[in-house]
């Protein structure tokens, strides 16, 4: 029994010597699976923080991008008004230059009417001072005739 009691003994110890060693085995996978956990876990931080500073990167750009084609745009409408005011003052320039030469038409043409209604006037009061003669004249030739018939109407 001595023998069997020390096999079984030497059994549990042999199991127990096993149980150990599975322990540490499982002990040993359970580190080494913590250690592919731990680094898988750096590995998805650091991816993450990597993505991270990208989309900081590209919301960078894309804020830059955007300002940038504000001031484009705001350069093109400025450019555009310069052009527009530029066409507007040549318009003007334009504008004024054939105003002036109107004016100066419209006063020639008022410098010929008035020279020519002071003509007219002049014509006119020569004409009326003939008319006047004439009617003048006559009015005395059918005094004279008026008389000589009234002298003649005497006679008889």
């Amino acid at each position: 029994m001595h023998t069997e009691q020390q096999r079984s003994e030497a059994d549990d110890s042999i199991e127990s010597v096993e149980d150990r060693r599975l322990s540490a085995e499982i002990g040993w996978l359970i580190s080494e699976r913590n250690r592919e956990d731990a680094e898988n876990h750096r590995n998805t931080m650091e991816n993450m923080r990597q993505v991270a500073e990208e989309m900081r990167h590209t919301t960078e750009e894309m804020r830059k991008a955007a300002a940038e084609r504000q001031r484009q745009t705001a350069e093109n409408r400025f450019r555009q008004f310069e052009q527009r005011l530029v066409f507007l003052e040549e318009r003007m320039a334009q504008l004024e230059f054939h105003i002036l030469r109107a004016t100066e038409e419209m006063l020639r043409v008022m410098r010929e009417f008035q020279h020519t209604a002071a003509q007219q006037q002049l014509s006119m009061a020569a004409e009326a001072g003939r008319t006047a003669r004439q009617m003048s004249e006559s009015a005395r030739q059918m005094g004279q005739a008026v008389r000589k018939q009234r002298e003649e109407q005497f006679e008889e």
